[in-house]
């Protein structure tokens, strides 16, 4: 079983108990923004089919899940910074999980001096830049860097890291480029971030807010973030590997709209390059050799809305589209519920 749950009114400890297990657990801020873990889920179904069948009476099932997509393809200059939580409820386990996020996230960009520049920066209830704008210039060094980042332990002082990097991070962009801020944590701040948040995004500083685990708040991340598009939110440590290619694409897709509005003079416009950037393709459908029952079970109460609804029946379309559907392969069943 897989649960996914819709905004702020779900419970994380009843998705859990549905589910099973903290991996088949998926959240998102609002029913827009089931399109964004299509690929995660679908590919996570290939993988956990793979495994051996709980029941004796299952046949043997052969999935492989689809194939690794290529980075995204860009023309212009971002800015990009990750804001990693180090605090002591993250455990080095977490932050060894957090430092694979990073590494897979950078993965997906092409980094170089006039194409994207990676900074990351830890927080706790201090912050410790481990690599700058004008360093993070080749994927080797950010690699490097990232896997060898030692983990800080404290207190959870998001505001002050948000202030932080736009004063002391951001102040080394180039002109033109895009400034994209991803804040990975797993805890309430100790300070409220209303007004550094804002104030990064006043400055042109787009956010992108990750919240890991039950400690979170959906209220905070999405005062940090701005927009519900740009929260995203996992179960567990274990599972941010499972929405790289989500998030990585939700940036490339806020790349190539124009750029914020800011309180900084404004660039004429013969001095910005142009601004191209090429999403990763949709990946190929998971291939299979072996029958799969695949059903779904879609919430249509009240709260859902007509919106909502619309939205629910176009992931379930996608997720379909991810599997080769037929008598002897996948066969395919849609309920709805309420009441």
């Amino acid at each position: 079983v897989f649960s996914i749950g819709v905004g702020s009114g779900v419970g994380q400890s009843e998705l859990r108990s549905i589910a099973g297990s903290p991996s088949n657990v998926f959240t998102v801020s609002s029913y827009t923004q089931l399109s964004t873990i299509v690929v995660s889920i679908s590919t996570t179904v290939c993988d956990v089919v793979v495994t051996p069948a709980p029941s004796t009476f299952a046949p043997t099932i052969q999935l492989t899940s689809a194939p690794t997509v290529p980075r995204c393809t860009q023309t212009q200059p971002v800015e990009l910074v990750f804001l990693v939580d180090g605090s002591g409820s993250v455990g080095t386990a977490g932050f060894t999980s957090s430092r694979n996020f990073v590494n897979a996230m950078v993965a997906r960009f092409s980094v170089g001096a006039s194409s994207t520049r990676v900074s990351v920066v830890q927080f706790s209830s201090s912050t410790r830049t481990t690599l700058t704008l004008p360093q993070g210039v080749s994927a080797s060094t950010v690699a490097s860097a990232v896997t060898s980042m030692p983990y800080m332990g404290g207190g959870t002082n998001t505001a002050g890291a948000i202030t932080f990097v736009r004063t002391s991070i951001f102040n080394a962009a180039r002109p033109g480029a895009r400034k994209i801020l991803v804040v990975l944590t797993d805890g309430l701040s100790s300070v409220s971030p209303a007004t550094a948040a804002q104030q990064a995004r006043l400055s042109g500083i787009t956010i992108f807010s990750i919240g890991v685990g039950s400690g979170v708040s959906q209220s905070e991340l999405s005062t940090i973030a701005g927009a519900p598009s740009n929260v995203f939110a996992v179960t567990s440590y274990g599972q941010l590997s499972t929405i790289v290619y989500t998030i990585s694409t939700t940036v490339c897709d806020e790349v190539v709209t124009s750029a914020p509005s800011t309180a900084t003079p404004t660039v004429p416009p013969t001095a910005l390059p142009t601004m191209v950037t090429t999403l990763a393709p949709v990946t190929s459908p998971c291939t299979q050799t072996a029958p799969l029952e695949l059903v779904f079970l879609v919430d249509g109460s009240g709260s859902v809305g007509t919106a909502g609804f619309a939205s629910s029946k176009t992931f379930v379309n996608q997720m379909v589209a991810r599997f080769q559907v037929g008598a002897t392969t996948t066969r395919v069943a849609v309920v709805q519920y309420s009441g």
